[in-house]
């Protein structure tokens, strides 16, 4: 198979353009994680059009199959639809909560949220006591304010940020907004499903999977019914900041994640390791240098991907994170260039035959 990708500079705006507003519209698809069912019906949509069959897994994960011309092997591609959250806890004057999902406290108060009440979204913003009668240096208590509808929530509803993306360049480029984590990587799937023209050599699945960012069961499901020769997650990374400078910059390519061993400090991730796939890391890493395109290489101990908790579970399965670089992760507020989005499509396509012959 030679796809076909046009690179010129006309063609690589348009591009561009395309993936900026396909993400423009799915992060504000409410998704939270165990409730991703608006997210699912929006990714069954634009893989339809692109594939052989689309249909939803009984844990809720959205399957895209492209048959190849040899069944013997299988690609699994994968992104996931739901984002960090919070959950009715107690409902009084106001709306008490706990967190899904790591989410750092810090960027809580003052942000406005969507409660997804069962008779309709109740807009609603964090707040606490103000500042002038709190007691200096005491602990600060975070609450929902609904306002005159806090009688319509219900315990066990999920609560997602309710921010307005916003375009941080004037070319459309740079997009603040919530759930990017990995509303990004679900636009890769699309795109490499739309570019993906002819029959390729093996059969591909695009996976839309659930509940990632509480343990990525999700994937883990998906994997153990597809049983893939090879499994590619296409999630996000850290992109560097004044503080982490260390990290990959914002619009330097995506970023091959070679090994993983995630630690965690308290009970809500599992631990988790990952040694990465040297076949797929070394074919991502020639597709990029084939095309004169930007690409990283890393290792993490902190975090994990759907990519490792497939290897957890099935470590038959060769496994590999390729990842999109972007800032202030799990907040309100995280920021992409939807340029890296094409060119990781554009790798992953371009490394596509090597992988089938191997």
């Amino acid at each position: 198979m030679r796809p076909c990708i046009k690179t010129s500079t006309s063609r690589r705006r348009e591009v561009v353009g395309l993936i900026g507003k396909l993400l423009f519209e799915a992060v504000q698809i409410p998704g939270p994680s165990g409730h991703e069912g608006r997210v699912a019906a929006w990714m069954e949509d634009k893989l339809r059009p692109h594939v052989d069959e689309v249909w939803r897994d009984r844990a809720g994960n959205v399957i895209g199959k492209r048959e190849g011309k040899n069944s013997q092997k299988s690609l699994m591609l994968a992104a996931h639809m739901d984002e960090v959250s919070l959950v009715v806890k107690s409902v009084s004057d106001v709306v008490r909560f706990e967190v899904v999902g790591w989410i750092d406290p810090r960027t809580l108060l003052g942000s406005p949220v969507l409660v997804l009440a069962r008779d309709g979204d109740i807009p609603g913003v964090i707040r606490s006591t103000s500042a002038h009668l709190a007691e200096a240096g005491g602990e600060v208590e975070l609450w929902v304010d609904t306002g005159s509808r806090t009688s319509d929530v219900g315990i066990g509803d999920p609560i997602v940020f309710a921010t307005n993306p916003r375009w941080l360049s004037p070319d459309e480029r740079i997009l603040a907004s919530h759930a990017i984590d990995d509303r990004i990587g679900l636009c890769v799937l699309v795109e490499v499903a739309k570019k993906l023209t002819e029959q390729p050599e093996c059969d591909i699945y695009y996976v839309a999977t659930v509940q990632e960012e509480v343990g990525g069961y999700g994937a883990v499901f998906a994997a153990g019914e597809i049983k893939p020769t090879w499994a590619i997650a296409i999630d996000t990374a850290f992109a560097s900041d004044p503080a982490l400078p260390e990290n990959p910059p914002l619009d330097s390519g995506p970023v091959v994640r070679r090994f993983v061993m995630s630690q965690p400090k308290g009970p809500l991730y599992p631990p988790s390791i990952l040694f990465s796939s040297a076949l797929l890391g070394d074919t991502m890493v020639e597709s990029a240098r084939k095309q004169g395109l930007p690409v990283n290489e890393d290792i993490n101990c902190r975090t994990f991907t759907d990519a490792c908790r497939i290897f957890d579970a099935h470590p038959d399965i060769a496994c590999l994170p390729f990842l999109i670089p972007r800032r202030y992760s799990h907040s309100p507020y995280e920021v992409v260039d939807v340029r890296n989005a094409d060119i990781t499509a554009q790798i992953v396509i371009g490394a596509l035959p090597f992988i089938f012959a191997s």
